[in-house]
C-alpha cells in the first residue's frame, strides 16, 4: 500500500494557505487547510494517508525529520504559497537528501505560475486543480494528467470548466479533526469545512477567485459527505464556497436537504446580490447562523476601477433582512485601495457602522497571484507588506504603513462604538467558551496591528 503524506509546512508566522490566496492569521485562529482536505477525499482506497501540519502540532524541524523516518512516505503533497515557497523548498530539498519520495506542490504561486515554478529544484510535480483529475493513477503509475504538471511535460493546465461538475471525492475529515485547528465561530463544537462549489462568477480585479470558473459539486457527493460528517459527530461546518447561493435552484435544494435530514449549525460567505428574502428564510431554517459579506469598499471610484458591483443601500437592506431572520452578519473591508484617501476608508467604515451587522473584519490590500496587480517577474522584489493582507501597504505610497495601522484601529473603534452592537454580540453567545474565543480574536486583531 502506497503511503501518501499531506504536508502543510510550518512558518515563522501563523500563515493560512490555500490554492488561491495566503495570509497571516490576524489573531490566533488557524483553520483546516481546505486543499489538503479535498485531496484526501480522492485517496480513500489503497493508500495509507497521513496529515502533517507542524503549525498545529507545535513541531520543529527535528520532529518533521523524525516523522519522515517513521512514516516513510512515497508521495508527498506540499501546500505552499507565495509567502512561504522559498522556505518550503529549502525544507523539501533537505528532506529529499535523506529520504526518497515524490514531491508534488500546490498553492497560489504554483497554481497560477506552474510552468515557471516547475523548474525549481525539489519540485517533482504540481497539482493544478483540486480535486485533481487522475491523481490516484498518477501516484500509482505516474500516469500524465491534464491536471498535473511535471518536468516531463504533461498536457497544458486544464482549469475548471463552467459546464463540468467537480470530480467526486469524500474528504477524510477524521484525519484533520484530531488536530487543534481553530476558527473564531466554531463555538467549541466539533466542526469542519465543507464545499458545495468552486470558483466564482464575479470578476473583482483584486480577488484571485474571479479567475476561477464557477463549478458545482454533484448533489449526491454532498449528501455522502453530510452523512459522513454526521456519522463522526460533527455538529458545525463552515461552508467555504466563495459565494454561497450563486445557483438559486441548487441552493434551495441543498437548504431543503439540510432542513429535513440533518441538524448542523453552519455559516458561509455570500454577496447581497445573490441573497433573496426567500433564500435567507430557507438558510435560517436549514441551520445557518452567520453570513460573511465582502463589502471591501463603498467608495464609488474604487468600485468602478475594481469592477465591484454593489451599492450601500443594497448591502444595508440585505443585512436588515438577515438580522430580521436571526442570522448574524460579519462584514469584510479592505484598507489601502490606491484611489482611497484616509477619509474614504473611514467613510466606508462609518457607513457600515450604521448597519445591523455584528462584526467587522479588516484586511489590507495585497498583491495576490492571479490578480491584475501581481507581476511574476517582480516576485523576488515584492516585500511581505505587498504580498500579505496582514501587513499595511498602499500602492500609491501615499500612506505610510504606520498611518494605515492607525486607520485600522480607528475603523475598529468607529464600528464597535455602538452600545446596541456590543450588547447584541454579548447576548448572542451561548457559552463562556464562545464568548472567550471571540473576545480573544478581537483583542488580538488590535494587539497584532
Amino acid at each position: 500500500m502506497l503511503k501518501v503524506l499531506l504536508f502543510n509546512p510550518s512558518s515563522e508566522r501563523l500563515i493560512i494557505k490555500d490554492q488561491y490566496c495566503s495570509f497571516t492569521s490576524k489573531a490566533s485562529y488557524y483553520w483546516i487547510p481546505i486543499d489538503l482536505l479535498v485531496i484526501s477525499g480522492q485517496l480513500q482506497e489503497n493508500f495509507e494517508v497521513r496529515v502533517l501540519d507542524p503549525n498545529v502540532e507545535k513541531m520543529k524541524e527535528s520532529g518533521i525529520e523524525e516523522f519522515f523516518i517513521k512514516f516513510k512516505p512515497d508521495f508527498v503533497v506540499i501546500l505552499s504559497s507565495v509567502l512561504t515557497y522559498q522556505n518550503d523548498l529549502r525544507l523539501i530539498r533537505k528532506l529529499k537528501n535523506r529520504h526518497t519520495f515524490h514531491a508534488s506542490f500546490i498553492g497560489d504561486i504554483f497554481y497560477r505560475y506552474s510552468e515557471r515554478m516547475i523548474s525549481l529544484e525539489g519540485i517533482d510535480s504540481i497539482l493544478l486543480a483540486y480535486p485533481c483529475e487522475g491523481l490516484a493513477n498518477f501516484i500509482r503509475h505516474r500516469t500524465p494528467s491534464t491536471s498535473i504538471l511535471t518536468l516531463e511535460g504533461a498536457a497544458a493546465p486544464n482549469l475548471v470548466a463552467d459546464d463540468k461538475n467537480v470530480p467526486s471525492y469524500l474528504p477524510q475529515h477524521q484525519l484533520f479533526l484530531s488536530k487543534k485547528y481553530s476558527v473564531p465561530f466554531d463555538g467549541g463544537k466539533k466542526s469542519t469545512l465543507l464545499l458545495t462549489s468552486l470558483g466564482c462568477s464575479f470578476c473583482c480585479n483584486y480577488c484571485p477567485a474571479s479567475r476561477v470558473s464557477y463549478q458545482k459539486r454533484k448533489f449526491e457527493d454532498i449528501v455522502r459527505e453530510l452523512d459522513f460528517l454526521r456519522s463522526i459527530g460533527v455538529k458545525r461546518f463552515w461552508l467555504r464556497d466563495f459565494t454561497f447561493g450563486l445557483d438559486a435552484k441548487d441552493t434551495f435544494k441543498f437548504l431543503d436537504l439540510l432542513k429535513n435530514h440533518y441538524s448542523f449549525d453552519w455559516y458561509c460567505h455570500s454577496r447581497p446580490i445573490v441573497l433573496s428574502p426567500e433564500m435567507i428564510v430557507a438558510m435560517k431554517d436549514a441551520g445557518c447562523f452567520l453570513v460573511m459579506l465582502g463589502v471591501d469598499s463603498l467608495v464609488q471610484k474604487t468600485l468602478e476601477k475594481e469592477k465591484r458591483q454593489q451599492s450601500y443601500f443594497q448591502i444595508k437592506n440585505k443585512i436588515d433582512e438577515l438580522e430580521k431572520n436571526g442570522i448574524a452578519v460579519l462584514l469584510h473591508q479592505i484598507l489601502g485601495f490606491e484611489e482611497e484617501s484616509t477619509l474614504d476608508m473611514l467613510k466606508t467604515t462609518w457607513l457600515l457602522r450604521k448597519t445591523k451587522a455584528l462584526y467587522l473584519s479588516l484586511n489590507f490590500l495585497s498583491y495576490r497571484p492571479g490578480t491584475g496587480n501581481f507581476q511574476f517577474h517582480q516576485l523576488l522584489s515584492y516585500s511581505e507588506y505587498e504580498l500579505d493582507s496582514f501587513y499595511p501597504h498602499h500602492p500609491s505610497k501615499s500612506h505610510h504603513p504606520n498611518i494605515l495601522r492607525v486607520i485600522k484601529v480607528l475603523c475598529l473603534i468607529i464600528f464597535y462604538s455602538r452600545f446596541n452592537r456590543v450588547y447584541s454580540i454579548v447576548k448572542s453567545f451561548k457559552s463562556f467558551g464562545e464568548f472567550f474565543n471571540i473576545l480573544k480574536t478581537g483583542f488580538l486583531q488590535i494587539w497584532k496591528t
